[in-house]
């Protein structure tokens, strides 16, 4: 029977890949959910802390399991705003990348081991047909797996440059948003709970109206 050594390949590395998933969800999902768990690591390395930063930011997005949302926020702790903010959103994009192409060469036998087969079944084929702007409402609504989200992106027909564009507009709000939070809870001020407690009243307006929103996938998945 003749092998064909370049699918071979293809195979070793998408079991290799999801050896890795495994390994570094299972140890590390804990422990980015904790602030101070990130914090403790960045202090240990120094004036290397905002490239790390910047690398667990890209794991995060590509392993999506682990909690983003506390390490944004621990880059304004760590970092203040707009160090913060700048390090969140670079390892966001470079991560949206690597995960936009990991799903776009590897195709379904790999995102299926890494997407919860609950959020495949209830995006996937809703994106299929989504164009740029409403990867750019995915990014700006927190109500929405993002990460998870751009394998389906990966899949779909959605050409490379206007995934890129979405990305590097759609994640600056996001990611400068939760730097603004650490930064806030770090050194606490009256403006920034003010503008912390305002967002949290638009967050609350969204997620009641985020049935609908899931509604529109819906309809979109029927009409394909």
């Amino acid at each position: 029977m003749k092998i064909n050594i370049e699918k071979l390949k293809s195979w070793v590395s998408i079991l290799i890949f999801i050896t890795i998933i495994i390994v570094i969800t299972f140890y590390s999902s804990q422990f980015f959910a904790n602030v101070e768990n990130i914090r403790n690591l960045l202090a240990k390395t120094g004036v290397l802390a905002p490239l790390v930063f910047v690398m667990v930011q890209i794991v995060q997005v590509v392993i999506a399991p682990i909690s983003h949302y506390m390490i944004q926020i621990a880059g304004g702790v760590v970092f203040g705003f707009w160090l913060g903010g700048a390090l969140n959103y670079v390892g966001s994009a470079i991560g949206s990348i690597i995960a936009f192409l990991l799903a776009r060469k590897y195709g379904k036998p790999l995102v299926s081991k890494i997407v919860n087969k609950r959020i495949m079944d209830k995006y996937e084929s809703a994106i299929q047909k989504m164009g740029p702007f409403g990867l750019f409402l995915i990014y700006f609504l927190p109500i929405f797996p993002d990460d998870e989200i751009i394998y389906f992106v990966g899949l779909s027909k959605m050409k490379f440059k206007d995934f890129l564009g979405a990305t590097l507009f759609g994640r600056v709000g996001g990611m400068f948003g939760m730097a603004f939070v650490g930064a806030t809870i770090a050194k606490p001020t009256k403006i920034g709970i003010i503008i912390i407690l305002l967002l949290c009243v638009i967050g609350a307006v969204i997620f009641c109206f985020r049935e609908k929103l899931e509604r529109w996938f819906e309809k979109r998945k029927r009409i394909m």
